[in-house]
């Protein structure tokens, strides 16, 4: 699919879903537990996160959720959607995902949807969620009722691919699971890139040469990116 739109042999209609499959649609055939490890990397104050997944035993993209029973706002539908729920054997984890970094989550969402799982699967299994992209605070929710509720950026999520892209492209003895690894990240780096979306050095990153420099130039400027 990324390569049908990349040789434009589809409408290129960028939505929401596509970067959400083109994206974590394809880091589902990673290792369970890499998987998360870049999930979680990903996400601010993640101290409280668990770290072992056990294996992925279930993953949904845009499941309906029909028993919407103690939900107040259904937005005039019989079901409640989350873009992504994913069960590992350890804990269960719902992705809720905006297009850009800029805006569109908000707490009326996250409650509806935490509340359709709750409704779905009242075992009381551990939940993590995740509010991708659209944050516009950065902060810890202060409510308590959203104390499992967790918040990533497009941005921080492509640095963590490119970390683990880069650690497996350095290991000079590859094995066959090594191999599969890049063909994996790199084809999701490569989903990113349909967005103009690349890998972001922050200023707190930089090396003391780059934050040195006094005089903006057209050439001066590009190393404050690695693209």
């Amino acid at each position: 699919m990324i390569y049908s739109y990349s040789k434009i042999k589809t409408d290129q209609n960028y939505n929401e879903d596509f970067k959400t499959y083109s994206t974590l649609g394809v880091l589902q055939f990673l290792p369970a537990q890499l998987f998360w490890n870049i999930l979680k990397a990903s996400v601010i104050g993640n101290q409280n996160m668990p770290n072992i997944t056990g294996e992925m035993v279930q993953i949904d993209f845009w499941p309906k959720w029909y028993n919407v029973q103690n939900i107040k706002v259904v937005l005039n539908s019989t079901y409640i959607e989350p873009d992504v729920f994913i069960r590992f054997e350890n804990f269960d984890c719902v992705i809720e995902v905006k297009k850009t970094d800029s805006f569109g989550q908000h707490y009326d969402q996250w409650e509806s949807q935490i509340q359709a799982y709750r409704n779905e699967y009242p075992e009381g299994k551990k939940l993590i969620y995740i509010a991708l992209g659209g944050n516009q605070i950065l902060d810890a929710p202060s409510q308590e009722k959203f104390r499992h509720v967790y918040k990533s950026t497009w941005q921080r999520l492509i640095r963590e691919i490119d970390k683990a892209l880069q650690e497996r492209v350095s290991v000079i003895y590859k094995t066959e699971t090594i191999n599969l690894e890049i063909r994996i990240l790199q084809s999701v780096m490569d989903a990113f890139a349909c967005y103009n979306e690349y890998v972001v050095e922050l200023l707190d990153t930089m090396n003391i040469h780059c934050q040195e420099i006094k005089q903006p130039t057209k050439e001066s400027l590009k190393q404050l990116w690695k693209i």
